[in-house]
């Protein structure tokens, strides 16, 4: 979690009720799908997750980060989503516990997250990605600028504004 450990700070930091959860997760990506996280969302609810690390192929420089990797779906029947950014943020549509998923080398054989290949086949990848989620308590895009202020992960926060 070091690579996001200035970010945990700064949401930390944030004032008032911008923040209503802070959950941090570390997805391995040698494990199939899914990971249940401890955040519990209501429709309405805005979510922000931040993700760094990467999913490596053993026995080659093959690597991918988590604009790819990283999978979203709230409670266990529900549709499977994902960013385009190492950033993503949502607003949930279910009530429901949030869980997360390492992708490669899977591929999805439903729209609700099940596999369409044998589990064995995550043997073959090493990492982890590291996850913060962060449950607003305002419009997500004015937490978004007051965590920018505070000058921790600049960038990652920016891709979002």
């Amino acid at each position: 979690m070091t690579a996001l450990a200035g970010l945990a700070g700064a949401v930390g930091r944030l004032a008032g009720d911008a923040v209503r959860d802070v959950t941090v997760v570390e997805v391995p990506c040698d494990r199939p799908p899914w990971l249940r996280t401890e955040l519990r969302l209501e429709p309405g609810d805005t979510v922000t997750g931040f993700a760094a690390g990467r999913t490596r192929l053993r026995g080659t420089d093959i690597s991918i980060g988590p604009a790819f990797q990283l999978w979203y779906r709230i409670g266990v029947g529900g549709e499977i989503f994902r960013g385009t950014r190492d950033t993503h943020t949502f607003t949930a549509a279910a009530a429901g516990v949030l869980h997360l998923a390492s992708y490669f080398p899977g591929e999805w054989g439903t729209r609700k997250g099940a596999l369409g290949v044998p589990e064995d086949v995550y043997a073959m990848v090493e990492g982890s990605l590291s996850v913060i989620l962060v449950r607003w308590g305002v419009d997500p895009l004015h937490g978004l600028r007051a965590l920018a202020q505070l000058g921790d992960d600049a960038e990652l926060v920016a891709s979002e504004v």
